[in-house]
């Protein structure tokens, strides 16, 4: 375990978020709340070097997600609403009424659940802005990979997961890597600490179950996604074969209105491999929503 990690870890706490449920919480820096969520298959460890250039002014949330990291890892599928009751919780607990949302990946549809949930009067929270990275906002344009989609396949999924090993994994995030900064081994070494706790990495088909719930709501998540009067911004890697130029392309017609950060030579991880860039994004459409209050 890297000092990096390790520093990251002793940020963080366990907290019992609801009955029988436990998540890891990274919570630090003084300001307007910022909420971080981080994408599959990792942990809230992909925000380290990009919490950095926001804890000066803010004060950063960031969760392992239900499943990831170092929170419970259940062995039954954790559904987003689930994610999503577990979000509104820790932060009902911090009597947090309004937050700048962050997200990637899997955390953006959490993201989006809680958008959607806002709009119908489900939560009193209010998100003052919207900042979301990589992820399959339009679903039409999302590419699983080989991999993603054999893990997603019943029976045959679960055998693939028990199958995975450390460097399977290595090589599957390496793919997804841009050239500005490939995964190196130092990196990935870091990342694998929290996915490969209790062996999170075999949990893998049971993760990606959003990937089934996302085919049968996505309608309503992108409707709630574009009605949201938040500044939304959206920070891409557009060498991102999964979810890159192709959905960005996509996106900008869907979501007009949001301000865009194109990253050309930038990947999946946008967060680990333009940390600096993610931040500056980040603050720049946070302080438009705490502008307009």
């Amino acid at each position: 375990m890297s000092l990096e990690v390790s520093n990251w870890r002793t940020l963080g706490r366990r907290e019992t978020v609801t009955a029988g449920k436990s998540l890891q919480i990274v919570d630090f820096g003084s300001g307007p709340n910022l909420l971080l969520l981080h994408g599959f298959p990792t942990w809230s460890f992909d925000w380290a070097a990009t919490a950095k250039s926001l804890t000066s002014t803010t004060r950063v949330i960031a969760p392992d997600l239900l499943g990831y990291g170092f929170s419970d890892k259940p062995h039954r599928r954790s559904s987003i609403n689930q994610q999503a009751d577990l979000i509104l919780a820790l932060l009902g607990a911090r009597k947090v009424v309004e937050i700048a949302l962050v997200a990637h990946d899997v955390g953006v549809i959490v993201a989006q659940e809680l958008l959607r949930r806002s709009l119908s009067g489900e939560t009193q929270l209010k998100f003052s802005s919207v900042t979301l990275l990589n992820a399959g906002i339009v679903f039409s344009q999302y590419r699983p990979t080989r991999a993603q989609k054999l893990l997603s396949t019943p029976i045959i999924g679960r055998l693939a997961a028990l199958r995975i090993t450390r460097d399977s994994v290595r090589r599957g995030l390496g793919y997804v890597f841009g050239t500005r900064l490939p995964l190196t081994d130092e990196v990935f070494n870091d990342i694998w600490v929290g996915l490969s706790h209790q062996d999170g990495h075999r949990l893998a088909d049971r993760l990606l179950h959003y990937n089934a719930e996302r085919n049968a709501r996505h309608g309503e998540w992108e409707a709630a996604l574009a009605a949201h009067t938040a500044p939304l911004a959206l920070v891409w890697g557009l060498a991102d074969p999964v979810s890159g130029a192709h959905v960005l392309a996509a996106a900008r017609q869907a979501y007009p209105h949001a301000r865009v950060t194109e990253l050309a030579d930038v990947g999946h991880f946008p967060q680990l491999e333009a940390p600096d860039d993610v931040a500056a994004a980040i603050l720049e459409n946070a302080h438009l929503g705490w502008t307009n209050r």
